[in-house]
């Protein structure tokens, strides 16, 4: 099955194709506790447009974006896939996110650069209710390395955080992309790395957990399959886009079940960790969910609590055609629990939305990667893609407003 890895996972590509083609051409030139219809209420809505300021941009201080060495800022460069806590204990606010850039391979010949998209996770903090944030301290860079004897680079991205006990827990995706074309990693590579530390400030990368699939290459052990611990085997391949969320002292894992043969077939699933051991608590959504939303695949999911104490979960419908995505920006949802996962349904037996949030001018791939924490002053954060000759592919964090 090993020579049928890129194949299985090409439409998984966190950053399309034609994404690197652009800059590429820049360089070179119904079980609810109550009833469901004391939830359906009309969903907020907003349409995070470049041309209005309605959603501002979120900048961090002291973290600028990406620079290629005697050209200037990076075609591919940004900020993406954000997850935002409150630290209870201080009321700071805390931001992972992902830090894109360009990386030119060396010995690059003069108007025929060898590029790759590097992907890092970096920290930041807000001391004043998500009105400003700073930047800290990187956690995981995109360096280079070799992997069973093919130079390429290291990739972390889709980072999320958690209060875990006393202390705090993240976990993020790794994966190995082999220098040139881009983003073409190496399939087998998909994997999480979890980490826990009592600070973030002073986080260590240095005990990594791993957490990988049936696809996860032997190179990458020790590492838990989720699809051994879940007894799905084979029928979920890869486990991507996760979410670490603690509810009354357990940590849960929210993770999607991507199938990248028919998308249809893929789902939320939720993972608990209870005495240091994860366990398979049950699948959240169904393939009626995603077309209930407008695609055929539910991703870059992230559980949050509302302001009035119930729990959200946060999507991005996406229609996913070959190797093709269009993500349609966020919805916002209600759990009527986490053990067993249960999503609060209309009459119909649809999700309920809360709120939905869009970008009708990300014509290109769409906008998506919501996150959320009731007490910043950002309300839900929603990542945007601009497309275009004079800017390369520009990824930006937006702040709405919306308390759902």
């Amino acid at each position: 099955m090993t020579e049928q890895l890129p194949q299985l996972l090409a439409p998984c590509r966190l950053w399309a194709k034609c994404l690197f083609e652009c800059a590429l051409a820049i360089i070179i030139g119904s079980m609810g506790f109550v009833s469901a219809n004391a939830f359906a209420k009309a969903p907020l809505e907003a349409d995070c447009r470049a041309d209005d300021g309605r959603c501002p941009e979120l900048i961090i201080a002291g973290d600028p974006p990406a620079e290629v060495p005697g050209y200037g800022l990076a075609p591919i460069r940004g900020y993406g896939d954000p997850s935002l806590r409150q630290d209870r204990q201080t009321g700071a606010l805390w931001l992972s996110y992902s830090w894109v850039s360009t990386l030119v391979a060396p010995g690059s010949k003069p108007g025929k650069p060898i590029i790759d998209i590097g992907v890092g996770i970096h920290f930041a903090r807000s001391g004043d209710g998500g009105r400003s944030f700073q930047f800290i301290r990187k956690i995981w860079t995109s360096d280079p390395e070799i992997n069973e004897g093919t130079d390429g680079y290291s990739e972390h991205e889709v980072s999320t955080i958690s209060r875990a006990g006393a202390g705090w827990a993240v976990l993020d995706l790794r994966y190995f992309n082999p220098r040139g074309n881009g983003n073409d990693f190496k399939a087998d590579s998909f994997h999480f790395e979890f980490v826990e530390d009592a600070d973030l400030a002073r986080l260590s990368t240095g005990a990594t957990q791993r957490l990988g699939g049936p696809l996860t290459a032997p190179i990458w052990r020790p590492f838990i399959d989720l699809s051994a611990v879940s007894g799905l085997g084979m029928a979920c391949p890869v486990w991507t886009e996760p979410s670490l969320f603690e509810d009354r002292g357990v940590l849960y894992l929210l993770t999607q079940c991507k199938t990248p043969r028919n998308p249809a077939d893929g789902f939320l699933g939720i993972f608990a960790r209870r005495a240091g051991h994860w366990t398979w608590v049950d699948r959240l959504t169904t393939a009626s969910d995603a077309t209930a939303l407008g695609g055929n695949e539910l991703t870059q999911a992230d559980i949050a609590r509302a302001r009035d104490g119930s729990i959200l979960l946060i999507v991005t419908p996406n229609i996913v055609a070959g190797s093709r995505e269009h993500h349609l920006g966020c919805a916002v949802l209600s759990l009527a629990s986490l053990d067993p996962p249960v999503l609060r349904r209309d009459d119909a037996k649809a999700p309920i939305v809360r709120a939905r949030i869009t970008s009708s001018d990300s014509v290109q791939n769409g906008p998506s990667a919501c996150a959320y924490d009731p007490d910043s002053a950002t309300g839900v954060l929603i990542v945007r893609r601009a497309l275009g000759p004079a800017r390369g592919v520009v990824f930006s964090i937006h702040a709405t407003g919306l308390h759902p």
